[in-house]
């Protein structure tokens, strides 16, 4: 799950909180593209066709909390439309931006 949310927030290792990238900054992305950013930059080797599990396991929380947004592109999308694309959420993608700050916890209300 927190790879999963890097991988949304656009984080690869190396990056600083502060690059986290949100849906405002049209950085968004499919479940198949979660799996290809976490094999690539996060040591994953998951398959292509595992994108089920991402949404419905790895992303599913981080929906619920509204950290993470679910098909932030086309909101009436259905699940297995193409065009669905999950993005952090500003708001919480800004309290994600002041990790290890002073600013953190007044960020967080």
């Amino acid at each position: 799950m927190a790879k999963a949310l890097l991988a949304v927030a656009g984080l690869q290792p190396g990056d600083t909180w502060k690059a986290v990238r949100d849906n405002d900054s049209g950085h968004r992305l499919s479940s198949r593209q979660v799996i290809r950013h976490m094999n690539a930059h996060l040591g994953e080797d998951i398959a292509d066709s595992s994108y089920d599990d991402i949404r419905r396991k790895d992303l599913a929380l981080p929906v619920a909390a509204l950290v993470v947004i679910k098909s932030s592109a086309n909101p009436d999308a259905n699940t297995n439309d193409g065009t669905r694309a999950n993005a952090i959420e500003p708001l919480a993608a800004a309290a994600m931006r002041e990790f290890g700050t002073h600013n953190w916890k007044s960020a967080l209300v």
